[in-house]
């Protein structure tokens, strides 16, 4: 039908338009990377002698298969026709055809609706089949190609050491060859490709191209049959596999899996994969041990304050998911395994210290850190596509129409190609956060590399300079964001306190005055640009306004009920910050006659 044959074409160009960012691939490079090279660690790390030796020969391999990698990696790039993007069937061969058909068969109906759903057809065709359209995942295929090729020279490589192990030989390393020679035919074709369905299922592993089981699969099949769920869930497979290699790194987690799946004592596991087991398990119980550690050094952060207000103030002076080095953050969001488990050690931390978090319970998570993680990978595979969807139901952060109007824009831009790469190219050359005035905004500006939107620079209200965007420059091709945070003591002592300036803007909201971003801007600079940061500084630093904090934070970690906005501490940074508001209003007003009509109109209402 028409809406099938749509359907396949809206694919190909929605899945290539999202993979267009070239951060996407380097990701999934690094990614591949860090599972090939885990891999041999991990049975190093769980093994005996024999699997120690075996992981060796792997691990020497690595070298020696590259020349192979490439080769095979080459040959994937030279194929012209539809890929499948990380096992997603994104192919339009049998659309082409059916379209052909129903092109005659519009033509003889004579039928002015069909012609016309035909006609848009074609368009959808024309655009799908335009050059460089494919490209995006013609790329990820070839990277993905190139270390299943490597993953599965160098397993054959360990299964030969095993084989010469057992052989029990004098010259450890001549069987070793002897063997790689004499058996290469049996596991590889001449032209290279893998005969052995062990190493192929190897090689779908380390890319995390898997397939689903049980729950996973039916959920996977409910998505598949269903392509407007795709909006909503584009890579179930790619999500689910990602996270359930993380969730094996988990200590009491990954030895739970294990043995729902029965491998530590199924016979028909090697041994070889079984230690990998225990490694694995070896390697994240001392990960989460030196992450505890970097997190009481402040060298370790996680995601921050949950509530969005005092969040905005944290991201000023932090970056999420990171290690700290003087004011340096360097962002392991894209390192599985460890990034996940690294955040949720940070964000514990940060519980028990901000007081929301009683100890006793820290050291409970401590303790069973694999059960929350467990519900973060659920959300994280399953459900959080759902998102979106809750949203227009329990908006946060603004109300359902806004989420409906972001939602909308961003599928449609997602259906024009390059959205990936117009994204990247936006935050490369808008390397500070903006104001946006609407969801409406903030889409165009992403999709149009910052041309069009009613938009500006957003600046600190303390100290006037734009603040940096986590994703801007050279950030929105790096695997690992790195970025400079000034730990400015003044913007510390708000963090410490969880107080957002940006209240000043809705405060003002509710007197009737709607900023648009240029006068936000303009606001900031001017607070910035005052001596407000010498007299938030004067306060901070005083031993009074420290001992009152300090006896605020007692009583939260005591669980007593205490209002934060009614403490002194509070009320004497928030007159202070709105004192320094009032009089840069009054200096935008003498400029905007718009806000000065306002400003009358209020005073004749309430007159």
């Amino acid at each position: 039908t028409l809406g099938e044959v749509g359907t396949k074409y809206m694919l190909k160009i929605m899945y290539n338009s999202m993979l267009s960012s070239p951060a996407t691939h380097i990701v999934n490079s690094t990614s591949n990377a860090i599972a090939l090279v885990l891999r041999p660690l991990a049975a190093a790390a769980g093994g005996d002698l024999r699997s120690r030796k075996a992981a060796a020969a792997s691990f020497y391999a690595l070298g020696e298969t590259l020349s192979d990698a490439m080769t095979m990696a080459g040959r994937k790039w030279a194929t012209t026709a539809d890929q499948n993007a990380k096992g997603i069937d994104i192919s339009t061969g049998e659309a082409s055809l059916a379209l052909d058909e129903l092109r005659l068969k519009a033509d003889e109906s004579g039928d002015i609706g069909f012609q016309t759903g035909v006609a848009v057809m074609s368009i959808l065709e024309s655009t799908a089949n335009l050059p460089g359209i494919g490209l995006p995942t013609r790329l990820l295929t070839t990277a993905d190609e190139f270390f299943k090729v490597a993953v599965q020279r160098m397993e054959y490589n360990r299964m030969m050491m095993e084989e010469a192990i057992d052989l029990n030989g004098s010259d450890l390393q001549a069987t070793h060859k002897y063997l790689l020679e004499k058996n290469r035919d049996l596991h590889f074709t001449k032209s290279g490709e893998s005969l052995n369905k062990e190493l192929n299922r190897l090689a779908k592993e380390v890319t995390f191209q898997q397939d689903l089981e049980k729950s996973a699969k039916i959920f996977g099949e409910w998505v598949e049959s269903f392509p407007a769920l795709r909006v909503f869930f584009p890579f179930v497979r790619t999500g689910h596999n990602v996270a359930m290699y993380t969730a094996s790194y988990v200590p009491i987690l990954g030895g739970k899996l294990a043995k729902w799946d029965g491998k530590l004592k199924d016979p028909n596991v090697s041994s070889y994969e079984k230690a990998i087991i225990k490694g694995r398990q070896r390697l994240g119980a001392g990960f989460i041990a030196a992450s505890g550690l970097m997190a009481a050094n402040g060298m370790l952060v996680g995601n921050g304050p949950m509530d969005p207000k005092a969040r905005e103030r944290w991201l000023e002076t932090n970056q999420p998911r990171s290690i700290k080095i003087g004011n340096t953050f360097i962002s392991l969001d894209r390192m599985e395994p460890f990034g996940p488990i690294l955040s949720a050690v940070a964000d514990i931390h940060y519980a028990v210290s901000q007081g929301t978090m009683k100890q006793d319970r820290a050291m409970w998570l401590v303790r069973y850190l694999s059960q929350s993680l467990a519900l973060n990978i659920t959300d994280r595979t399953f459900f959080a596509g759902f998102q979106d969807m809750a949203k227009f139901i329990n908006p946060r952060g603004g109300g359902v129409g806004e989420s409906l109007v972001a939602f909308t824009a961003n599928t449609a831009n997602n259906l024009i190609p390059a959205a990936g790469l117009r994204r990247t190219l936006t935050n490369m050359i808008n390397p500070y956060t903006q104001e946006f005035n609407s969801q409406w905004d903030r889409s165009l500006h992403n999709a149009t590399l910052g041309v069009l939107g009613d938009t500006a620079v957003k600046s600190d209200f303390v100290t006037g300079e734009p603040i940096g965007s986590m994703s801007g420059g050279i950030n929105s091709l790096l695997p690992f964001k790195l970025n400079q945070k000034e730990q400015n003591p003044v913007k510390i002592a708000l963090m410490r306190i969880e107080y957002n300036s940006d209240r000043i803007v809705e405060e003002l909201g509710r007197t009737g005055l709607k900023l648009q971003p240029k006068q936000i801007a303009r606001l900031q600079e001017l607070m910035g640009s005052s001596e407000l940061e010498r007299d938030l500084k004067a306060i901070v630093t005083a031993p009074d306004w420290i001992r009152s904090v300090e006896a605020y934070e007692e009583k939260v970690r005591g669980s007593h009920r205490v209002t934060r906005d009614a403490q002194l501490f509070w009320t004497e940074i928030h007159d202070t910050m709105t004192l320094y508001a009032d009089d840069a209003m009054n200096q935008l007003k003498a400029v905007s006659r718009s806000l000065t009509s306002v400003t009358l109109m209020n005073q004749e209402s309430s007159g």
